[in-house]
């Protein structure tokens, strides 16, 4: 009823904080305090509360209240969305909410959730089961599902492969050299197959702007938190100058499309976001610097599927 207390998110502050990562609910909103609405599901609100009350924690980070989206803070917002590993990597606890949802919108589906589960230190996922009397043996992509085991078994060894690694992650900005130094301490060949990671997940995973699939992913698979978006694209440029693996449209996906307005998008004025609401991320690429590799994106495909249950080595390939 009252008013809801809000703190800057320092380094110390984020030592005693639970972070939660979920699906974003525009179609739902939950009141927790007035004048304070948060897009989110009864049953997700719920597992919140009951996180906090687990943990202990003293603060909680919910990345919808604490980007801002209005137009004015752009920058801010750009700022915030390149820095989101660093978020949920120093967060005491994060916990993530895999609600039920239709095909697409799946928590394992979407590039953000899959930055966060990767990145977090320390992890309690909350699974949303059926409701009583639903039917338990329904194809999953026939109705709500939280979770498929093909994708629950990719994401798993992502998260493995990233905390293995941990230990040498280090934001451009400290690296020797930076941008340029870092794609130097990469060798050609880890570089091609984490570009090739890349573009598996781009075209498996969803997200409403297409150029925020190079914002989750590009940190969390080179390991590089990056503090600004003009350092995300100086990682982008450095990869195309050492590696010669051409960046061309994804740099201009950072550069030309902006984050928008949330409440535009939410209000319902879509026209000028068609263009971005893709399945994947991968626009076209070209190159025009002589030499580089010319990279042609894999068709992009519908993300986990039934299909993909019934055979989950088809997604890992």
């Amino acid at each position: 009823t009252g008013r809801m207390p809000r703190y800057k998110a320092t380094q110390l502050r984020m030592q005693d904080t639970l972070a939660v990562s979920y699906r974003w609910h525009d179609e739902n909103s939950v009141h927790l305090a007035s004048g304070l609405e948060l897009n989110i599901t009864q049953w997700q609100a719920t597992a919140i509360l009951q996180g906090i009350d687990t943990t202990g924690c003293v603060y909680c980070w919910i990345d919808n209240l604490a980007i801002p989206s209005e137009r004015k803070l752009r920058s801010v917002q750009k700022t915030l969305l390149s820095r989101m590993m660093a978020v949920y990597s120093a967060a005491l606890v994060t916990m993530a909410l895999r609600s039920r949802e239709t095909e697409g919108d799946r928590y394992h589906q979407r590039v953000w959730t899959l930055q966060e589960f990767c990145a977090a230190r320390s992890l309690i996922v909350i699974t949303e089961t059926c409701v009583t009397g639903q039917d338990e043996e329904a194809p999953p992509d026939r109705g709500l599902a939280a979770v498929l085991d093909g994708e629950e078994m990719v994401i798993e060894s992502l998260r493995r492969e990233y905390m293995e690694r941990q230990e040498r992650c280090e934001p451009v900005w400290l690296t020797a050299g930076g941008a340029i130094g870092t794609m130097r301490s990469i060798s050609a060949a880890d570089a091609a197959r984490i570009w090739n990671t890349y573009q598996m997940l781009a075209t498996r995973l969803h997200c409403r702007y297409r150029s925020d699939t190079v914002r989750a992913l590009y940190p969390l698979l080179w390991n590089r938190p990056a503090e600004s978006e003009q350092e995300l694209v100086a990682l982008l440029e450095a990869l195309e100058e050492v590696h010669g693996i051409s960046q061309a449209g994804l740099v201009h996906l950072l550069r030309e499309f902006s984050i928008r307005d949330f409440k535009q998008v939410v209000s319902g004025n879509l026209t000028e976001f068609v263009s971005e609401e893709v399945v994947g991320g991968i626009p076209s690429a070209d190159t025009s610097k002589e030499g580089a590799m010319l990279t042609s994106p894999p068709t992009p495909v519908l993300a986990w599927t039934a299909d993909d249950e019934r055979n989950p080595q088809r997604i890992i390939e």
